[in-house]
């Protein structure tokens, strides 16, 4: 136990699979008993690492088609660019993201949305409800005709944003429609 505790410790594992490989051991894994224990000993459910453009995708499919994400914790791996992609934001009104989203201090890069007709929740993330983004870089261009326009989240209902930076020029077209931020619309 000593000898396998030392070699976690030292990260010098290897994950192949459902197989993983300590030193000489090799241990199977069953991914419906598997439970992630935190530093504190506290359950931590990630459902979903983030780790390039096709997963933030399936991520924003996910929630748009009506999965919350609620009590969950979402994690962004790596830094992501999104160049050569129109964006369609992450979360409506209708289908809102209700989880974590722990960006881990990496970034979303070239996110471009470029709407000329009247939309409402524009953003990295359209529509937030009890929810939180944490610990996010975001840059591009936002330019939309609507309301609740943003970099990062176009609407945000009873959540949290924490140490988000926002990078994106922002820009709202509407004469009538307003609430435009960086960070928040």
């Amino acid at each position: 136990q000593e000898y396998l505790t030392s070699k976690l410790e030292e990260n010098e594992f290897i994950v192949d699979g459902d197989i993983i490989t300590v030193g000489e051991y090799q241990f199977e894994i069953d991914r419906e008993q598997l439970i992630i224990i935190d530093e504190l000993g506290q359950e931590n459910n990630n459902p979903l690492k983030i780790r390039k453009k096709e997963d933030i995708i399936e991520f924003r499919n996910k929630i748009n088609q009506g999965e919350t994400f609620e009590g969950q914790i979402v994690t962004l791996e790596a830094n992501i660019d999104l160049a050569g992609l129109e964006w369609e934001p992450i979360g409506t009104s209708e289908n809102p993201f209700k989880g974590t989203f722990n960006g881990k201090n990496r970034t979303i890069n070239n996110l471009t949305i470029n709407s000329t007709e009247e939309k409402n929740n524009i953003g990295l993330f359209g529509y937030v409800e009890d929810g939180k983004v944490e610990n996010l870089k975001v840059s591009g261009t936002v330019t939309a005709n609507g309301s609740s326009v943003a970099g990062i989240i176009g609407t945000l209902l009873n959540g949290e944003v924490n140490n988000c930076i926002n990078n994106v020029q922002v820009t709202n077209t509407s004469t009538t429609l307003f609430n435009t931020g960086g960070i928040v619309g």
